[in-house]
């Protein structure tokens, strides 16, 4: 816990350098409880004085900015309800709330029902403070948006409060500022009676399904193992695996592309993203997806729009001007999906990862363009996320391929189904890189899908709160809406090489079946079903031996 003692300087123009600090410490503190409180020698508005007053104004709004450039907010206040007297008496009398208690998020996680009292003044014309606390929960609790908030009459009041304010530096860092400051107001709305009676459902629920021992000793169990590797599981993130450091070069296998984009596709996969690109992206994601670090669902964005729209539009169009992404916008929450009934290993979770609303947006602008041409890449036999394609087709067809196979007198056939392990986690980011110039992708366009590709930092989801932060170093995100497309592309270049080897080797033999068609292979986005004439010399060209 770290505590800040201020006394502010009697005029406007002295104080900026203690606004100046306080927004220093702020940004060196990360997940550490923090405090301020003291006499700031100022107010926030109007109703925090009583009495004649000079011209305050400037004074308030620098105060206002300074609290939403730290994150500090109001502890809840008991008591008086000026700290201040000047001591004087009929129309000279002046009073002020010149005193106060603020804390970050951090303090609220561990100490959610802190609040302070503002004492009789008796032996100096301030009053005393004096914090009352409750038990410390030693937990970072994660923020998330409740949608029955956009209900609310306060809604909109409170977003307005908060985007009326200027920050300095870039659009998508005001945004990020801002939606930080609204974040905090609406964790404190949030502590009420709400995840109290969710907690109770759920445990009643529980004892109706006869499992409450069970499931509550299971949890504690993968929690505590999960804390134990997560120390020595993030430092040896990138030390697993051979990594590919020279340049990898696919074009050779361009004669054997479908297609290679054009220079009029060039044009309109990097032409100028559109404000209504932006919305219809934002309102294209369902509210009740799951959120991201910073814990806004699309519900409150599109609830917000009439007043955060156009600033929020400015920071998406940032990105496909600069081709940078800010560090807060690309961070993502890993949920661990159980792939068994009990899973005892780290093996035994599928990770899913949750993005900010403000990354699948741009992620899904990408796609929109992807698609104009993906159609014209892709190999038939892969039916997955391709436009105007079923992944059904695909079903159908291996049904036909594999009935009779029990039967004798038909000519000799091999089937080999291959099951990619880790085929997301797994994809280079250079080897994708060398698709993407491979199907004459343009730089620009490039660069997008290489921004957002490698620079997230992830922190591992466990009972519900997020733990630690680390970078990626390879892998694609399965949450990213991205992710599905670029892996077709990946999978396509498998398909390039097989179809590579096997025009250059005569040993190859077609399935009976695929010999006219010149089929050798059905796709299911990261699975794979290989066909051929069952001999050594076809099976081996397969094996790449």
């Amino acid at each position: 816990m770290l505590a800040t003692v201020v006394y502010g300087a009697n005029d406007t123009i002295s104080r900026r350098g203690l606004w100046q600090k306080l927004v220093l410490l702020a940004n060196s503190i990360s997940d550490e409880p923090w405090i301020v409180g003291g006499d700031f020698n100022t107010v926030l508005d109007m109703s925090e004085v009583c009495g004649s007053s000079a011209d305050i104004r400037l004074a308030m709004t620098e105060f206002r900015d300074c609290l939403l450039d730290t994150g500090l907010i109001h502890l809840p206040v008991q008591g008086e309800r000026f700290s201040w007297h000047n001591c004087s008496e009929g129309d000279r009398s002046l009073w002020k709330r010149l005193d106060r208690l603020l804390v970050n998020d951090a303090w609220l996680s561990q100490w959610p029902n802190s609040h302070y009292h503002c004492l009789n003044a008796r032996t100096s014309d301030h009053s005393p403070l004096v914090i009352r606390g409750d038990t410390a929960t030693h937990t970072i609790s994660m923020f998330r948006f409740d949608n029955y908030l956009t209900m609310s009459s306060d809604f909109t009041p409170s977003v307005q409060n908060i985007w009326r304010h200027r920050i300095e530096g870039t659009a998508m860092y005001a945004v990020t500022r801002k939606l930080r400051a609204l974040k905090f107001r609406s964790l404190r709305r949030k502590k009420g009676d709400l995840s109290l009676n969710v907690k109770l459902a759920a445990e009643s629920l529980s004892y109706k399904a006869g499992a409450k021992h069970a499931a509550t000793t299971g949890e504690n169990s993968m929690a505590k193992g999960w804390r134990s590797v997560l120390p020595d599981l993030l430092p040896k993130a990138t030390a697993r695996g051979e990594r590919r450091r020279e340049f990898l070069d696919l074009r050779h296998l361009r004669p054997w592309a479908r297609h290679v984009v054009t220079p009029d596709e060039c044009m309109e996969l990097v032409q100028s993203v559109t404000r209504e690109e932006i919305k219809d992206a934002f309102f294209d994601i369902a509210e009740d997806k799951a959120p991201g670090p910073d814990g806004y669902s699309s519900g409150f964005y599109k609830a917000a729009w009439p007043v955060i729209g156009e600033e929020v539009v400015k920071a998406i169009l940032e990105f496909f001007t600069t081709g940078r992404l800010l560090k807060q916008v690309n961070t993502t929450i890993l949920a661990l999906i159980p792939k068994v009934r009990v899973p005892s290993l780290v093996s035994d979770f599928r990770p899913i990862s949750c993005c900010n609303v403000l990354y699948k947006v741009i992620t899904k602008i990408i796609v929109q363009r992807l698609r104009l041409v993906l159609d014209k890449m892709i190999n038939p036999a892969q039916n997955a996320f391709v436009p105007g394609r079923s992944i059904g087709d695909n079903i159908l067809l291996a049904q036909e391929m594999f009935s009779g196979y029990n039967r004798q007198g038909l000519p000799m056939r091999c089937a080999l189904k291959v099951d990619l392990r880790k085929a997301y986690d797994t994809v280079e980011w250079d080897f994708l890189s060398a698709v993407l110039h491979l199907f004459g992708f343009p730089d620009i366009f490039i660069g997008w899908i290489e921004e957002c590709v490698t620079t997230p930092m992830f922190s591992v989801c466990i009972n519900g709160n997020p733990h630690g932060f680390f970078k990626g170093s390879r892998g694609l995100r399965q949450g990213d809406p991205m992710s599905p497309f670029l892996f077709v592309l990946i999978m396509e270049v498998l398909q390039l090489m097989l179809q590579q080897l096997i025009d250059q080797n005569e040993g190859f033999s077609f399935h009976w079946r695929c010999k006219e068609i010149g089929l050798f292979q059905l796709c299911f986005a990261d699975d794979l079903l290989l066909f051929c004439k069952a001999d050594v010399a076809s099976v081996r060209i397969f094996g790449m031996d």
